[in-house]
């Protein structure tokens, strides 16, 4: 994803001195932003450490970590920021039971007409928290997502977990996954985890406008969150592309795998994930999730604007929210859910000749229906 490697390349050049052995104070990184802005960032070497140098700078390192639980002792922070907009940071989806209900009763009890979730740098998380959170802004069922389901090639009996921590390499871990006839490998279809069909939750209801920031480490879950929200037209993803695919990602179970020889222990996903086999000009194949409203990376963001202080990716939802813009005039997916010739409607696609039975199937009812009248009327 776009966004992911050029914030990626940024936070690399903070710390080029850390990969350069041989770095001097001389050495820099040079990076283009998007609106042409070029800058060098100088370094220099200390004894157990390395600084930047110059007056914002430093800066960087707290826009490479906002919304994270590095400078925060929570997993989510609620704000009223003005009279019409109330503020949502999730920075995991991994939340307990008793954060999970507070951060629900907090949306179910918001009265501002707009809300802005925040989840830049969120890596992902449980999709169970997933799903309770995107209740709550669903006004009816969002299905709009179609084709929705989990993969994998084996049900069971993986050699390479033989060094796993967690699986047992003789263990069937899939058992709910079934064959498909001529397909390859075994599928699940349960929307409990596909997130296809999110069911609205009518004791913790927000109606108003929802805008979600989003950056390249929007990952994983972090990126569905935003994904069903627009692909229903119940909300609008500001910020710059998700890391992780609109389409599909790797996830669900994970294999903790420890190298036999270094000793050191990679985490595998072995699920595929497809939330949505929706392909248009609003969702590409192969990209994360794209803004509605971009905000390309620029120097004056990653060093927190003119005062040091400022976060301006919130400050421009804020902007869009004082000017009014939000869903926009045309459905981007009214095409492509559009039912086809041969179709009457997403939920009715019966072939041509089975309405045509039916239809004489009602005429001879209705036919017999009067000859009995009839009979009973000449007997009289």
């Amino acid at each position: 994803m776009q966004s992911h490697k050029e914030e990626t390349c940024v936070e690399l050049g903070m710390f080029n001195a850390i990969l350069n052995r041989n770095a001097t104070a001389d050495t820099k990184s040079h990076i283009v932003f998007d609106d042409g802005e070029e800058i060098d960032i100088p370094y220099c070497k200390h004894p157990g450490k390395f600084i930047t140098e110059g007056t914002k700078l430093h800066k960087m390192l707290q826009w490479q970590y906002i919304n994270t639980m590095i400078f925060s002792d929570s997993v989510y922070t609620t704000r009223h920021l003005n009279d019409s907009t109330d503020y949502l940071s999730i920075r995991t989806f991994d939340l307990y039971d008793l954060h999970l209900e507070e951060v629900l009763q907090w949306i179910g009890d918001c009265k501002a007409p707009n809300m802005i979730i925040d989840l830049r740098n969120n890596d992902g998380g449980d999709v169970y928290v997933l799903n309770k959170l995107l209740a709550c802004f669903a006004q009816k069922p969002m299905n709009r997502q179609r084709g929705g389901y989990l993969h994998v090639k084996k049900q069971g009996n993986f050699e390479t977990l033989r060094y796993s921590e967690n699986h047992s390499n003789d263990e069937i871990i899939f058992q709910k996954y079934k064959q498909l006839e001529g397909k390859p490998g075994y599928y699940c279809f349960d929307s409990t985890l596909t997130s296809c069909c999110i069911m609205p939750d009518s004791s913790h209801q927000y109606t108003g406008r929802v805008y979600v920031l989003t950056n390249g480490n929007s990952l994983s879950a972090a990126t569905i969150f935003p994904a069903v929200l627009v692909r229903n037209r119940r909300g609008v993803s500001v910020g710059r592309e998700t890391g992780s695919s609109y389409h599909f990602i790797t996830a669900m179970e994970f294999a903790d795998i420890r190298l036999p020889s270094s000793l050191r222990v990679i985490r595998i996903p072995m699920v595929k994930v497809v939330f949505d086999t929706t392909v248009c000009e609003r969702t590409p194949w192969g990209r994360g999730l794209l803004p509605d409203y971009e905000l390309p990376l620029s120097y004056n963001e990653i060093t927190m604007g003119a005062d040091g202080e400022t976060d301006v990716m919130l400050e421009y939802a804020l902007q869009l929210i004082a000017e009014g813009k939000y869903l926009s005039d045309n459905d981007p997916f009214a095409e492509v859910d559009a039912p086809k010739n041969n179709e009457v409607s997403n939920t009715c696609n019966c072939p041509w000749w089975i309405w045509v039975l039916i239809a004489l199937g009602i005429i001879a009812c209705i036919a017999i229906a009067c000859r009995h009248c009839v009979k009973k009327t000449h007997k009289r």
